[in-house]
């Protein structure tokens, strides 16, 4: 158990640079907890902009392709219903196809498969739910 929150259970790590990553998380939440700081809805809202677009921003994968870039394609082929669902959408001819590929990938980790019609591809995936299972 990690000294600085005695009070959790005993987690089991992948690996110490996880461990590492999720304890200072865990310790940064507590500090901010039982700081005496009052923080405004508007403090609040602003600290949370600025860590979504730090995580946007994030390289994560070896072509330098950063969270944004894959997120938005991914919003190209979302489900409407739930992000996790099987993955059944057209999109433009003009799309990046490959890092479209990409981008499902690391969102859902299903392989999608393409299918050409006039002016558009025809984009299938099984979704997060299918690959992953949770």
């Amino acid at each position: 158990m990690h000294a600085l929150a005695p009070e959790l259970p005993v987690l089991k790590f992948l690996n110490q640079a996880t461990e590492e990553r999720v304890m200072s998380h865990i310790n940064h939440n507590r500090e901010d907890a039982m700081s005496t700081t009052t923080y405004t809805k508007a403090d609040y809202e602003a600290r949370v902009a600025a860590e979504r677009a730090d995580s946007m921003a994030q390289v994560v994968n070896e072509f330098g392709e950063t969270r944004g870039e894959l997120d938005k394609l991914f919003g190209l082929v979302k489900p409407a219903d739930h992000w996790k669902g099987a993955i059944d959408a057209w999109v433009d001819g003009l799309t990046d196809l490959v890092a479209l590929e990409r981008a499902i990938i690391f969102f859902t980790g299903s392989v999608p498969t393409f299918a050409a019609g006039i002016g558009r591809v025809h984009v299938r995936a099984g979704g997060y739910w299918a690959a992953v299972g949770s």
